[in-house]
């Protein structure tokens, strides 16, 4: 007597095939069929050639039933390409616990010769994500690497930004002090006396020995007088230069106060000697 079919069994397959099914269907296969070959003991049975496979859970079922199979082999063919795409294995379909397909000594493939839990397209897009992924990795890994080259670059640039804008500022702040004072230093010249500017500057004022025989300086006389002004700047302090731009700036608004100024100063310098006498 043959063993009762656990109807279990049958209903896992069942399922099983029709989930394939929907599931090749949803990723574009339309023109679909099966063969199924049962087994009933170690021998073939009678066996479906060309299925439909809106039909295949109801056609399986009733040939497992009447042919008595506790083992039958299920293969979903692509029409259109002509290949195979899944193939499963289902047995003892008459035990408890039935219906899983047989281990092999090649992993991951089922002794029909398929894929062991997977069919053809599922697997071949399960190794395509694996490739795309390692593919993905090295893209990161270079990704990083020239974005990290990048920023060294980036870093490099900005330091030689800072140091061309530090010297292109020292450079504007000296050309400002100097054509300041260039314009002020006539007027100017008595508060630089006893410093190195004092000939210089009594000579565009008008006053000393070398002023003497001309009443209007020379080029040479102001060229002199813009170089020993950048020397002079160089000695300040930066609070001394800051307090020294701010004056100039004035001056240069209100040319009218350069007098006023240069009278404040020689007043104040006058007035110790007249205390002293």
């Amino acid at each position: 007597m043959k063993p009762t079919l656990q109807q279990k069994n049958l209903n896992t397959v069942a399922k099983v095939l029709t989930n394939q099914i929907r599931s090749l269907e949803s990723q574009g296969y339309e023109n679909l069929y099966f063969k199924a070959q049962f087994t009933s003991g170690g021998e073939k049975q009678n066996g479906i050639e060309r299925g439909d496979v809106s039909k295949i859970a109801k056609q399986v079922r009733d040939y497992v039933k009447s042919e008595q199979a506790d083992t039958v082999n299920v293969e979903i063919i692509d029409e259109d390409k002509g290949k195979s795409v899944y193939r499963r294995k289902f047995i003892d379909l008459h035990q408890s616990g039935g219906v899983e397909t047989p281990k092999t000594n090649n992993p991951g493939f089922n002794g029909f010769g398929g894929f062991n839990g997977f069919g053809e397209v599922e697997f071949n897009a399960l190794v395509d994500k694996r490739v795309e992924a390692k593919e993905q990795a090295k893209d990161f890994v270079r990704t990083s690497q020239e974005l990290e080259a990048l920023r060294t670059k980036y870093k490099e640039l900005e330091e030689e930004k800072a140091e061309i804008q530090a010297a292109l500022d020292a450079k504007k702040q000296v050309e400002y002090y100097s054509g300041i004072i260039g314009t002020i230093l006539p007027s100017l010249g008595p508060l630089f006396q006893g410093t190195p500017l004092a000939q210089a500057a009594g000579l565009l004022a008008g006053v000393g020995e070398a002023a003497k025989g001309s009443s209007t300086p020379t080029d040479e006389d102001v060229n002199s007088v813009a170089e020993m002004v950048k020397e002079f700047c160089n000695t300040l302090t930066p609070h001394e230069a800051s307090s020294f731009h701010l004056l100039c700036a004035a001056l240069e608004k209100d040319k009218s106060k350069i007098y006023s100024l240069l009278k404040q100063v020689l007043t104040e310098q006058a007035a110790p000697k007249t205390q002293t006498q």
